[in-house]
């Protein structure tokens, strides 16, 4: 009810030439309605109705962005991947545009790349973990984020079991970012490589109980882990 009385009001700012006060009202809309697993449809349509308002002016750029990336994502939790995938890839085009500052431009992007994982779409998740990292390592605070993205981005990388391609990856994040040959990460990362390149699954699962204990690790973290474990027993390794 809640959603339905939003959109209303959403249409007729829009009616009264109003429409960014329109676009507001219709993700509030998407947000009510996304409370419900059997409104994704109306949830998505209110945010692809703010996307429609926002688009075409180069300044609000970033908020139609973010209205198809929540809306892409509605769809990828619920199983509607096809469907979710195109919206987050098209969302990129308008955070690309730079109206939104950096930091917001890129914790959009990074979020658009986790969904994009989730997809597995790997090549085009790792194309945006390399844009998110560029964008932090511009600024000195928020340089410190980058170690996490690029884990993510290594994590994504190695679903393929290319352990010379990821060694090859982390001497470059080297380069761009010294402080991270000390980084817990770099020295998880290089024992992870090693259990792959070895086919250890019983040093596998231990270097990953231990990671766990000291990190608590997400779900993401963890899926990405467990997605990869049977490259450390079946010899996929290229």
């Amino acid at each position: 009810r809640a959603g339905m009385c939003h959109m209303e009001a959403a249409n007729i700012l829009v009616k009264q030439k109003n429409p960014f006060d329109g676009a507001r009202e219709a993700i509030e809309a998407g947000k009510c309605y996304s409370k419900d697993d059997k409104c994704v449809d109306q949830a998505v349509n209110s945010y692809k109705f703010a996307f429609d308002q926002y688009k075409e002016h180069d300044k609000k750029a970033f908020y139609a962005g973010q209205c198809l990336v929540d809306a892409g994502n509605l769809l990828m939790n619920s199983d509607r991947i096809d469907e979710g995938v195109p919206l987050v890839l098209e969302a990129t085009k308008y955070f690309d545009k730079g109206t939104g500052n950096d930091p917001q431009v890129a914790r959009c992007l990074e979020q658009v790349a986790d969904v994009l994982v989730e997809g597995r779409k790997y090549d085009e998740a790792i194309k945006l973990y390399e844009k998110v990292i560029t964008l932090r390592l511009k600024d000195s605070l928020t340089q410190g984020s980058s170690p996490y993205t690029f884990l993510k981005l290594m994590l994504t990388y190695l679903q393929n079991g290319d352990t010379i391609g990821g060694r090859k990856k982390v001497e470059v994040f080297l380069g761009q970012y010294p402080p991270f040959r000390n980084h817990q990460f770099n020295t998880f990362l290089g024992k992870l490589m090693t259990c792959l390149e070895n086919r250890s699954i019983n040093d596998f699962d231990d270097l990953y109980t231990q990671f766990d204990s000291t990190n608590i690790l997400d779900n993401w973290t963890k899926n990405r882990l467990l997605d990869m474990r049977h490259l450390a027993d079946e010899g996929n390794i290229s």
